[in-house]
């Protein structure tokens, strides 16, 4: 009578797949950080008005406004949209709160009409980079 443990601890595997699966994932994982590319993803709330031109305007503090000014695409329930024109007002305060901010104007393609005249949540991306210049400005 053979001991089955004993037997099944001294087959020895003629391939090692841990290995295969782990080098295979590690090179996928490598390959990725030099082929895609990331934005960075600011969500903020904008009033939306369509005249002629459709308008989004986002309240912003005015020591970030630079950070707007450089909006590659915003995303609105869903639907990417291209950015025609960028403006910004001067800089207003809130007497009630005491807070500066400036009104950041985006001029975007047309609209549905069901969100006309309401605030929305818009997803902004900018600064498109590769995976791995992102790490590498993190870790610096």
């Amino acid at each position: 009578m053979v001991d089955n443990i004993s037997y099944l601890r001294s087959l020895k595997p003629k391939y090692n797949i841990l290995i295969y699966l782990i080098l295979i994932s590690f090179s996928i994982i490598i390959i990725s950080l030099f082929i895609f590319k990331i934005y960075d993803v600011k969500k903020i709330k904008g009033y939306v008005s369509c005249d002629d031109i459709c308008k989004i305007e986002l309240t912003v503090n005015y020591l970030d406004t630079n950070k707007y000014k450089n909006i590659d695409m915003i995303k609105i329930n869903k639907e990417n949209k291209n950015i025609n024109n960028i403006t910004v007002s001067d800089i207003y305060s809130d007497e009630l709160t005491k807070n500066n901010y400036q009104i950041v104007t985006l001029e975007v393609d047309q609209l549905d009409d069901g969100i006309l005249n309401t605030f929305i949540d818009v997803s902004l991306y900018s600064n498109k980079e590769l995976i791995i210049n992102k790490i590498i400005n993190v870790l610096l």
